[in-house]
């Protein structure tokens, strides 16, 4: 390091004002080298800042980022750097300009300057500086001294009427950002009629600055809103996605506000788009539409039902897409199309990505407990727990635990079937919880129920989790009371058990059941059992 120093050191020396260009680009392209390696350049500030005369932008770029770099070490720095940085704000090249403004107002110690030049920036010729300015305006203005820069906010309102689309992107944005401690830049119907003539003049990355800032403003009453749109309309049937989404945000938000009826046909509008480009999209793209649909789904639900088909799973999804997919299959399900959403919800529930698999078996559980009638995709469900792949048994035994099993008794003895037969087998503590809920709700019909619980309570790590330790002692008694005989060693081990336990709130549990079950009758009652049979309703 020390011989680049030296190198640059004696290299510098050499060189004077009248150089060659090919010269200064040399130097300025191992200043950066050694910026980038940070390599510490202080001692040779003083050299390289007097470079800051020569006329040529390329070093100019990298010579300013050196000031920027070191000036809050050097304080000296700044001050050598003044004249040079007025004299290059009266530069022809609007580069350059720019170059100045920005780096005065990334320099705490310069914003005193940068005040004195900023006005006369954000009225420059050129929209390559005026935009640089507006944005700087954020860096330097902050809550605490708005009043004393009031001008410049006021000249930023202006320029929202500038003519290049960029500058009144960069304004507003500026001016949400200085004035967020009293809700961002105020606007009119005028603004917002304004900007809406001109939203297609805007790159995309712009729109949605543009109609976050429209969001601010509410119609105030129906004829603006029908005024709005109108002027909307177009943007509906944009091609673009970015525009034709945000439109339809920003209608649904107005009429949202005025509480009108009318949101499916803001939707209706954009369903062609969407359709095409469910159909004929790449990645990026169709995961950003995904995100947009979800929100739509759930208040629209009927317009998404016509083309339920075009969120199948594709091979070539990513998993991220798969999920979205999945998760907007089952907002779509009615009675004539449950059956393809089941069979394709069925078909991921074994997918290889652990993410994907798990969306799919919650997704299933949540589309059988609306429809219980489908018996045979349940069968295939249940059997899919002998598969020992990515904890795919523990995720189908948690995703069954939220189905209510009492309304068809083939489908309870095949759940209940599996539930035993896969019990050994659970590890994780939310698969044991959900395990417990079973024994809780159909402890009569799992046979070996009390054999669960004694396996779970001879399992050390178990009571380091006090939920479960809870549960299960909520889970034993109530087995208790309705097989008396094989619950009644294995119950008051556990009282016992707990009664000495660390946990105070264990132990109080405990103390409380045991009080409990002096009267029979009475626990019954609380438990909501009955003399033969257990409730579907799970004391909670």
């Amino acid at each position: 390091m020390n011989k680049e120093i030296n190198f640059l050191s004696s290299f510098s020396h050499q060189l004077d004002l009248l150089e060659s260009e090919g010269r200064y680009i040399e130097m300025s392209n191992n200043i950066l080298n050694m910026m980038v390696k940070n390599v510490d350049l202080s001692p040779l500030a003083g050299k390289i800042i007097k470079f800051l005369a020569i006329p040529y932008p390329p070093c100019k770029k990298v010579l300013y980022a050196f000031l920027t770099r070191y000036s809050t070490n050097i304080a000296d720095l700044n001050i050598l750097a003044t004249n040079s940085l007025l004299k290059d704000f009266q530069d022809p090249n609007p580069f350059i300009r720019r170059l100045v403004i920005k780096t005065i107002c990334s320099i705490p110690c310069l914003f005193e300057l940068a005040f004195q030049l900023l006005p006369q920036a954000l009225c420059d010729n050129s929209s390559y500086v005026r935009c640089t300015a507006a944005t700087a305006c954020s860096l330097v203005i902050t809550e605490y001294n708005v009043k004393e820069n009031q001008d410049i906010i006021d000249k930023l309102y202006e320029m929202i009427r500038d003519p290049d689309p960029t500058v009144v992107c960069s304004s507003l944005s500026s001016l949400n950002e200085i004035l967020h401690s009293d809700g961002g830049v105020v606007i009119n119907s005028k603004i917002i009629f304004y900007l809406l003539s001109r939203v297609s003049e805007f790159q995309e990355w712009n729109v949605a600055v543009i109609y976050s800032v429209m969001r601010k403003y509410e119609p105030k009453n129906t004829d603006e809103l029908l005024r709005f749109l109108n002027a909307l309309d177009d943007k509906l049937h944009d091609r673009n996605p970015a525009i034709f989404s945000n439109a339809a945000d920003l209608a649904l938000y107005y009429i949202h506000q005025l509480k009108k009826d009318f949101s499916d046909d803001i939707i209706q509008q954009i369903s062609p788009q969407l359709k095409l480009l469910l159909s004929h999209s790449n990645t990026e793209t169709l995961a950003s539409i995904l995100e947009v649909i979800e929100i739509f789904v759930p208040k629209h639900k009927l317009v998404f039902i016509s083309f339920y088909k075009l969120f199948f799973c594709r091979f070539c999804d990513t998993t991220i897409i798969k999920v979205k997919k999945l998760k907007i299959l089952t907002e779509l399900i009615n009675s004539n199309n449950v059956v393809d959403i089941a069979n394709e919800l069925l078909l991921h529930c074994c997918d290889i990505t652990k993410e994907v698999s798990h969306q799919a078996v919650h997704s299933f559980a949540a589309v059988i407990r609306k429809y219980p009638e489908l018996k045979t995709q349940l069968n295939t469900f249940v059997s899919l727990m002998d598969i020992q792949y990515n904890n795919l048994s523990e995720d189908i035994l948690n995703a069954l635990s939220i189905i209510d099993l009492n309304g068809d008794s083939n489908i309870k003895d095949v759940v209940l079937a599996a539930v035993s037969k896969h019990a050994d087998k659970v590890n994780n503590a939310e698969s044991k919880l959900c395990l417990l809920k079973f024994i809780g709700r159909y402890g009569r019909e799992i046979e070996d129920s009390p054999y669960v619980i004694e396996r779970i309570l001879n399992d050390e790590q178990n009571f380091e989790n006090e939920k479960l330790m809870s549960f299960l002692l909520m889970t034993t008694v109530k087995l208790f009371l309705i097989r008396p005989e094989e619950m009644q060693l294995i119950l008051g081990h556990v009282l016992q058990s707990f009664q000495k336990s660390s946990c105070l709130l264990l132990k109080k549990q405990a103390s409380l059941y045991y009080s409990l079950l002096k009267d029979i009758p009475i626990s019954k009652k609380v438990f909501q059992l009955d003399n033969t049979n257990l409730s579907t309703n799970n004391s909670k």
